[in-house]
């Protein structure tokens, strides 16, 4: 997920609908069959809990959006709504942080000699 998402809290039972964006940058769409009320609870305490600090919350409509930062890792944008008569729609934004750098570490490379020898992997 790139340096958007360090850590990417998922609601229960969610399923994705739509991923756009790039490196720097993601939103991921989701839908689940919770309740936004249950959602948006889900979303208080796992933002609430380390690595997340729950910044802010705020209500309009029928919509709830929090935002949440993260010890040495980008900040989270989550926007839960109702999703029909039953049901989530729930919004995932991320961005990278240029002051927490997220380092993606790939799986180790074989070289190419039948003998899988594991190659050394250099940190950007």
């Amino acid at each position: 997920l790139g340096a958007a998402f360090r850590i990417l809290p998922l609601p229960p039972d969610a399923q994705a609908l739509v991923k756009e964006g790039g490196v720097d940058a993601m939103q991921i769409v989701l839908v689940t069959p919770w309740r936004p009320d249950s959602v948006v609870a889900y979303y208080r305490k796992a933002l609430s809990a380390d690595p997340f600090h729950l910044v802010n919350e705020r209500a309009s409509g029928r919509s709830t959006a929090l935002y949440a930062e993260q010890d040495n890792g980008p900040p989270i944008w989550v926007t839960v709504a109702p999703n029909g008569s039953e049901g989530s729609q729930v919004v995932i934004a991320g961005a990278k942080d240029a002051d927490h750098p997220v380092v993606t570490v790939t799986s180790p490379k074989t070289a190419d000699t039948g003998t899988a020898a594991v190659l050394p992997v250099r940190k950007p």
